[in-house]
């Protein structure tokens, strides 16, 4: 398993970051999700063979905007 702390801008609320929580969650490969409104941060425990950074950060950016 690998670690990962994503910078996360545009959330509003804790809705925005439970959206987001849930998104990389139900990501294949995606063991754990914590989404930190107040850091705008998220931390992610993950399968490097079955999702890559890159791929988080792009789901992590999509939800983000999508509020």
């Amino acid at each position: 398993m690998s670690r990962i702390i994503l910078k996360i801008q545009n959330m509003d609320c804790a809705s925005c970051a439970a959206n987001i929580e849930n998104v990389l969650a139900k990501a294949p490969g995606v063991s754990s999700v914590n989404v930190n409104l107040a850091s705008e941060k998220a931390q992610i425990r993950f399968d490097p063979q079955k999702i890559s950074r890159k791929k988080l950060r792009r789901l992590s950016e999509k939800q983000a905007m999508a509020f």
